[in-house]
């Protein structure tokens, strides 16, 4: 099975970020972290996205995993 990616959005709400995790969980998109960030968004689509916690209550980090459980 052939897959493609296609450029939905070239200038995210959450802007430059390296190192974030993505996951899926639901319906949603769910962006995490990043270096030394501790922000997380979620987007319903890849294209649009809303910042759900500026500061959440994990440590900041670098090089960590994310794994989502359904």
């Amino acid at each position: 099975m052939d897959r493609t990616w296609s450029l939905v959005n070239a200038t995210a709400a959450y802007g430059a970020n390296f190192n974030n995790k993505v996951v899926m969980m639901g319906t949603n998109l769910w962006l995490i972290g990043g270096d030394l960030l501790r922000e997380v968004w979620s987007s319903p689509d890849g294209a649009n996205w809303t910042q759900i916690n500026a500061g959440a209550s994990f440590p900041v980090r670098s090089w960590f995993q994310a794994l989502a459980l359904q």
